[in-house]
């Protein structure tokens, strides 16, 4: 008869996000709320991406308008405060994985 044993061994790695990375995302598709994507505010992310593409849009789809509705200039805003708070943060979170390997050994 043949015992076998089974290990489950889980691990959780973590890596910390890249403020370089943030900051980039940020300051070019910041209007669209990517990098609140990458820094796991997926709320916040979605809201924002919500805002630039209803109101902006409008903005583009009437072309007699000379500037950007009010809520797409309040974005703007939004995101230039964000990109000082990314700058000057010292922990932007981290990402996690999880990692699990089961053995088996037979006795």
């Amino acid at each position: 008869m043949s015992n076998k044993n089974t290990t489950t061994t889980t691990s959780v790695i973590t890596t910390p996000k890249s403020k370089i990375i943030a900051l980039l995302l940020c300051f070019f598709v910041g209007i669209f709320g990517v990098h609140n994507f990458y820094l796991g505010n997926n709320i916040r992310g979605l809201i924002q991406f919500l805002i630039a593409i209803f109101f902006g849009g409008i903005f583009f789809y009437n072309y007699e308008l000379v500037l950007p509705p009010i809520p797409i200039r309040l974005l703007g805003i939004w995101v230039f405060i964000e990109f000082f708070i990314i700058l000057f943060s010292r922990n932007l979170g981290s990402s996690k994985k999880v990692i699990t390997v089961s053995t088996t050994t037979s006795k």
